[in-house]
């Protein structure tokens, strides 16, 4: 069976569960990053004018205990914001994730659910890769024509097909960030593509950078030894990798002054906080003449305004770039934000985890849970 799209369905007269990824920062009750509520708004329109008699959203916000009353994981606390954009007839379940049986495969948690409604669609692309049971256990309450992708689904996929399938070359990758672990998979996938599909090559800042640079007493060995591989299967498959040739780096806790140092005098008690200015150099140099940019990750704390020059220069001359561009994590997307970039972005992921399990799987529809549990 083929994945089913919302347009496949019967909605009209009947009530509609939409499993949204509304997972949002909130500053005392209020959105900080609109985004991800945005992007549902296209799968919301779409139920209004097949007329669905009720339309329910499900969605979680945060990792809270299960029964938590604490109201900063409330999902009411998005109730006014889709009042503000004409959805005020919009029914929000509460946290999903305030039930137990969210996390635990929880048949009849999946079942309770699933008597609210008579469609269920799946727009929530940031949670693909989990398994939870909203995610996987629900869709398979309902019968095969009435489970399907929503329109922000539909999209993202859309989008990472062309980057896998075809991206138009010179195509380079981007990639930073805290987690240097969960960007190898993805690397080593990409470097051992086809000529066509394959990246030209592959800037690396952040903790994998440390990691391939064999710095950085917070990374583990099979890290290290992970991504020091990736620059044999780079060279293996004539993907230039871009590492950094200085640091940022601080002696003391987070908001200590920083002080530019080379790679080879990078001491181990010593914390990189961005990259220094020959790297950004070596970096902006390296995205000449692109025509496709996938980027993930940051290059250091830019949330500090003394370790962000790296992040601002990268993400301002990838937003130059006349060509295609992807920001992918939920730390870019809020970088990109941060600098007000985002118009100058082509496409800009809801996903994080979900992003790179896609983008690193051959086969999304076996691979990620919430996309297998809608077929049949």
């Amino acid at each position: 069976m083929a994945l089913r799209k919302i347009s496949d369905c019967n909605i009209a007269g009947r009530r509609v569960l939409v499993r949204a990824d509304l997972n949002v920062p909130l500053a005392d009750g209020v959105p900080r990053d609109e985004y991800r509520l945005r992007a549902l708004i296209p799968t919301l329109q779409h139920l209004q004018q097949q007329q669905a008699s009720r339309i329910i959203i499900a969605t979680h916000i945060g990792n809270p205990a299960p029964g938590s009353t604490d109201p900063a994981y409330s999902t009411q606390n998005l109730m006014p914001w889709f009042q503000a954009q004409g959805f005020g007839d919009v029914q929000m379940l509460e946290n999903v994730r305030l039930s137990a049986g969210e996390k635990k495969g929880d048949i009849a948690f999946a079942r309770q659910l699933a008597e609210l409604a008579d469609v269920y669609v799946n727009d929530a692309f940031g949670a693909l890769h989990r398994a939870d049971t909203s995610l996987t256990l629900l869709p398979q309450q309902f019968a095969p024509a009435d489970r399907c992708i929503g329109l922000c689904v539909q999209r993202e996929m859309q989008e990472l097909d062309a980057l896998k399938t075809s991206a138009q070359q010179p195509f380079v990758l981007v990639m930073g960030g805290a987690k240097a672990k969960d960007k190898i998979p993805l690397l080593q996938h990409f470097f051992q593509q086809p000529p066509a599909n394959r990246p030209q090559v592959c800037i690396v800042g952040g903790m994998l950078a440390q990691a391939c640079l064999g710095l950085g007493t917070a990374l583990d060995t099979a890290t290290i030894r992970s991504a020091q591989q990736l620059g044999t299967t780079a060279q293996k498959n004539n993907v230039r990798l871009v590492l950094p040739v200085d640091f940022a780096v601080i002696d003391g806790p987070v908001g200590s002054p920083a002080k530019i140092v080379p790679v080879a005098k990078i001491q181990p008690l010593q914390q990189c906080v961005d990259i220094g200015p020959d790297s950004i150099q070596l970096f902006i140099e390296s995205l000449e003449g692109v025509k496709t940019v996938f980027t993930n990750g940051t290059m250091g704390m830019y949330e500090q305004e003394d370790y962000a020059q790296g992040t601002k220069a990268l993400l301002g001359a990838i937003a130059a770039i006349s060509g295609h561009t992807v920001v992918g994590g939920g730390d870019t997307v809020a970088a990109v934000h941060h600098f007000a970039l985002e118009d100058r972005i082509s496409f800009i992921s809801t996903g994080g985890g979900a992003t790179l399990a896609y983008l690193g799987s051959a086969d999304p529809l076996h691979d990620l849970p919430g996309l297998r549990a809608l077929l049949d």
